[in-house]
Order: structure tokens, then sequence, then C-alpha cells
């Protein structure tokens, strides 16, 4: 019986005039930290604050790179292409 009488008699805020969910508010505001609070590693800061634009550097050499390579593929290859009609046209026998 001393249990309800404390759980009417203490006000309790609730988040909207209907809701049934009580608001709960931190009895103390302390600033506690471990003694033995661990130190940010600086790998990690680096690659934190860095990793998009090494990131973003990295995407456009290799995509600078596949450009260049399949541009120096095709010109090859149309290279090859001309050295081979040139060959043939060389070579061609005439008609008598």
């Amino acid at each position: 019986m001393l249990a309800i009488s404390r759980l009417s008699a203490r006000r309790v805020a609730y988040s909207s005039p209907g809701s049934i969910r009580p608001i709960f508010r931190a009895q103390s505001t302390s600033t506690y930290q471990p003694p033995n609070a661990p130190k940010p590693n600086p790998h990690r800061d680096f690659y934190k604050n860095n990793g998009r634009p090494i990131f973003k550097s990295f995407l456009i050499a290799v995509a600078t790179y596949e450009v260049i390579y399949w541009s120096w593929l095709k010109l090859e290859s149309l290279e090859t292409v001309q050295e081979t009609n040139g060959m043939f046209h060389y070579y061609r026998p005439t008609k008598a």
C-alpha cells in the first residue's frame, strides 16, 4: 500500500497530453570520464579525414589509365589493319 501511494503522489511528465509514455529525465548531469580513456588513433583520424579525397584520386587515376590503355589498343589495332591492307595491296598480282 505504501508503494501505491508513492507512485500516485509522484508527478510524471509525458511526451504529449494523450501519450502514456513518460519522458525520462536524467536526475544528475554528471561529466564523469573514466581515468584511462583511450587516446584517439592517429591513423584512423588520418583516413577518417582524408579517406574520400584519397579514394577519389585513386578512382580518377584508374579511370585515366583505362581510357589511355583502351585508346592505345584501338590505335594499335587500326595500325595493324592498315599495315595488313597495305601488304596485300603491294603484293596483289596485276592483271595481264
